[in-house]
């Protein structure tokens, strides 16, 4: 594996939540919450994130069901992480969030927040993505399942999402669709 710090993403169909670790992987702290705007935008602002924090690796949390069987947010997540990983100069592993988000809502219990604000503003995805991160770092960061690259589907059309070159500022980050903020930090 590649030295750096380590991203991890909480991937959703309406927002991904993103958290770092440290330069030595021991802890993981949230980033941000992004809106969900194309496949394509997703991984240009990876991409961007991968440059600049130094990013050695990225997680890509897979809700596998309780029982290990893979259902179908797990695919969607498995196709997201293999377009990322073709998008990426560093190595993506998929590593099981199961019970990611409930182990978030503790946290935020354990603070005294309220959870459904910080469901609506965000903090819950990229708690859920710290829990993730830091339950792989807690591991030994190990080799995980590595995805292996996809190419991106044929294009849809001109106004398909993924269509075209996309920019991070493709990318609504919460709040308003013309908020240039992420949601928190």
């Amino acid at each position: 594996m590649v030295d750096g710090p380590v991203l991890a993403l909480d991937y959703g169909d309406a927002r991904v939540g993103l958290a770092a670790s440290d330069d030595l992987r021991w802890i993981a702290r949230p980033l941000e919450t992004v809106r969900h705007r194309g496949i394509a935008a997703l991984c240009a602002l990876v991409a961007h994130r991968v440059g600049e924090l130094g990013v050695g690796l990225v997680v890509v949390g897979d809700p596998i069901s309780m029982d290990g069987t893979v259902g179908p947010r797990s695919l969607r997540t498995r196709r997201f992480a293999g377009r990322l990983a073709a998008a990426l100069p560093v190595p993506v592993v998929l590593w099981d969030e199961a019970g990611s988000t409930a182990r978030a809502i503790e946290v935020l219990h354990l603070r005294g927040s309220n959870v459904r604000r910080e469901k609506k503003r965000g903090g819950l995805d990229r708690l859920a993505a710290a829990v993730v991160l830091q339950e792989f770092l807690d591991a030994g960061c190990p080799a995980g399942d590595l995805v292996e690259p996809a190419s991106p589907p044929p294009s849809s059309g001109p106004n398909s999402p993924d269509s075209g070159v996309a920019s991070i500022d493709a990318f609504d980050r919460g709040g308003a669709a013309d908020s240039p903020e992420p949601e928190g930090s």
